[in-house]
């Protein structure tokens, strides 16, 4: 389960350096305000933070970790993506309009976050119009974050682990400093995990 906790002055730091990636807020109350909406929390273990099937009225900035996103399928979960630390972990359309999402959240182990709800925001943007704009182009570059499973699968299995790791460096490893379970890297990959370790045959640390 998500445990709560303090927030430090370097996560705020990280996610407003990460806003005004997309738009600069020309407000000076604005980083104070938002600041005290913000609720952290953390899990030990791999936790499901949003449900598929379910209306998402919160989304959360990944200060440390790593977030997939699911589906689920005919044999279980499907990983399609991921939000890494240094990123928003939102589900657009349903955190946006309400309505039921089709994916779900997965905040891996060791995973530190910062939480906002539906109902903050409506607040911040009554009381800071241009968020509305700033959502609007978050959204847009969570929405890419699915595409590059796409790209992956039309590679060869050896490219498309070694493409993986390239994007992802820190999952990769025994010591790795994303706790990514192999079964669900293997998962995103559709790659069998026994079938990978054989492929790889110890030239990559999977």
């Amino acid at each position: 389960m998500l445990v709560g906790r303090d927030i430090w002055n370097e996560e705020l730091e990280g996610l407003f350096t990460f806003l005004a990636e997309f738009l600069e807020m020309p407000y000076r109350e604005f980083k104070p305000h938002v600041s005290k909406q913000l609720a952290g929390c953390s899990c030990e273990k791999q936790e499901v933070i949003h449900w598929a099937g379910e209306v998402s009225r919160k989304c959360w900035y990944v200060a440390k970790g790593m977030v997939m996103i699911y589906v689920n399928g005919v044999d279980g979960k499907v990983v399609l993506g991921f939000f890494k630390a240094g990123e928003i972990a939102i589900l657009p359309d349903s955190f946006k309009n309400g309505t039921v999402s089709v994916t779900g959240l997965i905040a891996v182990a060791e995973t530190e976050l910062l939480e906002i709800s539906t109902r903050q925001m409506q607040l911040i943007y009554k009381l800071f119009p241009e968020s509305r704009d700033l959502e609007g182009r978050i959204i847009s570059y969570a929405t890419s974050n699915l595409v590059l499973r796409g790209e992956l699968l039309e590679m060869d299995v050896r490219s498309r682990v070694k493409r993986f790791h390239e994007i992802y460096p820190e999952t990769m490893g025994k010591n790795r400093s994303v706790k990514l379970l192999d079964k669900d890297k293997a998962n995103f990959l559709n790659i069998g995990e026994t079938y990978i370790c054989r492929f790889l045959g110890g030239k990559y640390d999977f």
